[in-house]
């Protein structure tokens, strides 16, 4: 049996982003976390192919890449665990080599990103750990909503503090509206 490469669609508000970083971000200070990003659905995607899970189609876009035509739910609990987890895994274990090496910025970004995404909030590969988890459970997709509403309140509750503390950055307060917004009004 011969694999087929899935496709990569790349949005086009992605494409004119990553000219405009290349043109005018001459510190690399918004490419860091893109280049985190990137390795983070690597690390999915690797797993993926290990667990024989195909994938027909990878869209990027400035929210994250979706991977079409992946059947990870029927791959088994254990599968499905490790493909959600490898994104995070990934981040943390290049953070680590990052802050061994004196890369402090990349390393940030790494962590960041891996705990944002361990989250147990539905959208999320955290929250996929743990629908995963209670997939067998008769009420698993009340305890994923209560998990994920509790979850967006705390982080609601503590970017509402850093916010009011630092009076500044809004960009966590923006991840949590999207993430509201696509769970409960899509």
């Amino acid at each position: 049996m011969t694999r087929r490469l899935p496709r990569v669609r790349v949005s086009l508000n992605t494409l004119l982003l990553i000219a405009f970083l290349a043109i005018f971000d001459r510190g690399f200070t918004l490419l860091v976390p893109l280049l985190a990003a990137l390795l983070h659905e690597l690390g999915h995607i690797v797993v993926m192919l290990c667990c024989n899970i195909g994938i027909r189609r990878i869209n990027l876009s400035l929210f994250g890449a979706e991977i079409s035509g992946a059947d990870v739910e029927g791959a088994g609990r254990a599968a499905q665990i490790a493909v959600y987890a490898a994104g995070a895994a990934v981040n943390l274990v290049c953070g680590l080599a990052a802050e061994g090496l004196g890369f402090g910025f990349f390393a940030d970004c790494s962590y960041a990103l891996a705990a944002v995404n361990l989250l147990p909030i539905e959208t999320l590969d955290g929250g996929c750990i743990v629908a995963a988890v209670f997939s067998n459970c008769k009420y698993g997709h009340i305890i994923m909503h209560l998990f994920s509403g509790l979850s967006l309140f705390l982080l609601w509750l503590a970017s509402s503090y850093l916010l009011l503390l630092y009076g500044g950055n809004l960009s966590l307060l923006m991840l949590i509206v999207y993430l509201f917004v696509t769970i409960y009004l899509t």
